[in-house]
């Protein structure tokens, strides 16, 4: 980023993919999507039911 403002809801987008690591990061993080995960690291409900 360029240390400019940012939306709070454009921040929130673009931390989606933080939310899916399974160990909080101590390291520094990236807001850019194609760094970040794209998938929860786990099955959702539905498919561990079937």
């Amino acid at each position: 980023m360029s240390g400019g403002v940012l939306k709070t809801l454009k921040a929130y987008e673009l931390e989606r993919g933080l939310r899916y690591y399974p160990i909080r990061q101590t390291t520094p993080t990236s807001l850019n999507p194609e760094d970040n995960p794209k998938t929860p690291p786990f099955k959702l409900i539905h498919e561990i039911l079937e």
